[in-house]
């Protein structure tokens, strides 16, 4: 029997990050790190669908008001069912092997939470060390004028490579996930279940959704 969407719950959610300068770079000297959360609910009670739109804070709620406002099936009108099927056919040879070699080698990555743009440069070079210690190899620094599992399906099911490639990985907001992205020395492991890895504890969306949630009312206060 087809699975039937029943209900789109969409949230605010920011976490303040510019407290710290997590983030920070030349275009956007304060951000902090929010999302747009979309979870949607279906006749399966233990089926649900979660997907989030990254930003900076300022403007999450016009983010909000356009999922709520899409209906999504202007997707079909770049890529249509057919073609999409088509282009994993292609890459079906092989899969079951890049998979395993994923999960046992990682994919490259590069740290960006070493050196943001606001810390000062005690706290570059103490990451920076920490970095090394657990074996990072590239780094991102923020000198002036940002999905893990994503680019692993493009290497398993997709482009089937990992040459020139690499995917980028800051040290942030893990611990507000129910399925937290896993690195190990400097390298991305996939989920072994099959899940995006964007679902929200609920606990954090409670607390950091704005302005009505706990941590921004405290803040709002002041």
């Amino acid at each position: 029997m087809p699975i039937k969407i029943t209900a789109l719950r969409v949230y605010d959610v920011r976490f303040p990050t510019s407290d710290e300068s997590h983030g920070s770079d030349a275009m956007n000297p304060d951000p902090d790190y929010s999302a747009a959360v979309a979870i949607l609910e279906t006749d399966d009670p233990s089926l649900t669908g979660h997907g989030l739109t990254f930003t900076i804070g300022r403007g999450t709620e016009i983010a909000v008001s356009a999922i709520r406002a899409v209906d999504f099936r202007h997707i079909s009108d770049v890529l249509s069912r057919e073609e999409a099927l088509e282009m994993l056919e292609q890459k079906r040879e092989g899969r079951a092997e890049r998979e395993a070699f994923l999960q046992r080698e990682g994919y490259p990555a590069y740290v960006t939470s070493a050196g943001w743009l606001g810390y000062d440069e005690a706290t570059v070079r103490e990451r920076s060390r920490i970095a090394l210690a657990e074996r990072w190899e590239h780094f991102k620094i923020k000198v002036g004028i940002d999905v893990e599992h994503f680019s692993a399906f493009d290497c398993i099911c997709v482009s089937g490579t990992l040459e020139n490639r690499i995917t980028e990985y800051a040290d942030h907001l893990h611990e507000h996930f129910v399925h937290p992205v896993q690195m190990r020395a400097g390298r991305y492991r996939p989920p072994s279940a099959r899940r995006l890895g964007v679902e929200f504890k609920s606990a954090s969306l409670r607390e950091f959704s704005f302005p009505d949630g706990p941590v921004w009312q405290r803040r709002l206060a002041r």
